[in-house]
């Protein structure tokens, strides 16, 4: 059944669906029980492909905010912002914390692929807080995450009015209304 829905790739885009099932299955057969949470990738995991000097900080700093109870959305949000960070990193030629520098943070922000300000402001909120955590370990230092400024995009928006006809069932009621009461209880 996985050989057909891997084969299946060629002739639709929903054939990671159908290997999805297929694992759920097997999970079921294998343990007795099914758990929805658990995701099947299709390949390595991208914490496998950060370079060394930085995998023991990244994996220390993703086991602590597991151990806060964020929900999953919010730890793949962790993940992918600090995966990404790392793998500029890389591309940049950084290959050691005492090279991280602000310039680099700044210029890593520059190259932010986002479009709008509240999704670039959503991933440096977590790079930050990693690098919070590595300058309470010590390997950067401590204000270090200064240098990741969040972007301020002003929200514009229409202000609603009443009607004219609103305006008119209003002075109606007003003037049909028998007493004070009646006014401020409406």
């Amino acid at each position: 059944a996985l050989y057909w829905a891997n084969y299946m790739r060629c002739y639709t885009t929903q054939w990671h669906v159908f290997r999805r099932a297929i694992m759920i299955f097997e999970q079921y057969r294998n343990t007795g029980d099914i758990n929805p949470a658990i995701t099947y990738s299709y390949g390595k995991d991208r914490a496998e492909y950060i370079p060394e000097w930085c995998k023991k900080e990244y994996k220390g700093f993703i086991s602590e905010t597991k151990k806060k109870g964020f929900a999953l959305s919010t730890l793949s949000m962790y993940r992918n912002s600090c995966l990404r960070f790392l793998d500029y990193l890389s591309k940049v030629n950084i290959t050691t914390w005492k090279e991280l520098s602000p310039e680099a943070i700044k210029q890593f922000h520059l190259s932010d692929p986002h479009l709008n300000s509240q999704a670039k402001n959503a991933y440096s909120s977590k790079i930050r807080i990693f690098l919070e955590y590595l300058g309470d370990k010590g390997f950067v230092p401590s204000s270090l995450h200064l240098a990741l400024s969040n972007e301020y995009a002003p929200k514009v928006s229409i202000i609603e009015t009443l009607s004219n006809d609103d305006l008119k069932a209003i002075y109606e009621f007003i003037n049909n209304a028998k007493s004070g009461i009646q006014l401020r209880n409406a």
